[in-house]
């Protein structure tokens, strides 16, 4: 908190500058360096190659869906500002090797299609998170949505109305990708397999 803004707290609530520090603004203050250590964390040690996370992947498929499906390449500064306008994606720019992998993902892609051969032989997310299986297999791409839906939803104790799930997808900087890709019946749907899975408990 600015002197100036503690200023102005001490005489609306009439503290002395001690008792404020002791009650609320040093929480304050240590509240909001521990929310900025944990970004930056994220940031420097969070996003390295190879640790993408569920949600990444989401977002990664339906960011560049277009430009793999189309065989286009990307320079580094394409994929950068396309990355820049997602509210998720955002936040891995300053990683340099996280861009020049997410750039290099349409190039393996297209070997893929030149070069069909068994999928077991290339690897997980280099492949088969964002093309679809030849083989007939579930797409990769289908069992991160699935996972990360589940995720999303893991905290909420009762089946939403179809309503308030689509309105948790819009909102939600993952699920909205989902959303787009699935459709408001299919996305509805999925949320409902989870909960009467949860029901059921375990197999």
């Amino acid at each position: 908190m600015s002197p100036t803004k503690k200023r102005l707290v001490n005489q609306h609530m009439k503290h002395k500058e001690s008792m404020a520090d002791r009650n609320y603004v040093l929480q304050v203050n240590a509240k909001r360096s521990a929310e900025a250590h944990n970004i930056m964390k994220d940031i420097i040690h969070g996003f390295g190659p190879g640790k993408e996370s569920k949600d990444d992947k989401v977002v990664i498929a339906s960011i560049f869906h277009d430009e793999i499906t189309a065989g286009k390449l990307l320079t580094l500064f394409e994929v950068r500002a396309k990355m820049r306008l997602d509210l998720h994606l955002r936040i891995l720019v300053p990683n340099q090797d996280k861009v020049k992998k997410i750039a290099d993902l349409n190039v393996v892609h297209q070997t893929q299609l030149s070069n069909p051969t068994n999928d077991d032989d290339y690897d997980a997310y280099d492949i088969n998170t964002i093309a679809t299986s030849s083989s007939g297999r579930r797409r990769q791409g289908d069992v991160n949505d699935a996972s990360v839906i589940e995720d999303k939803f893991m905290s909420t104790a009762k089946m939403p109305s179809k309503k308030d799930t689509l309105k948790m997808f819009d909102k939600d900087h993952v699920l909205s990708h989902i959303l787009r890709k699935e459709g408001s019946t299919r996305c509805y749907e999925k949320v409902k397999s989870i909960f009467k899975k949860k029901a059921a408990g375990p197999a």
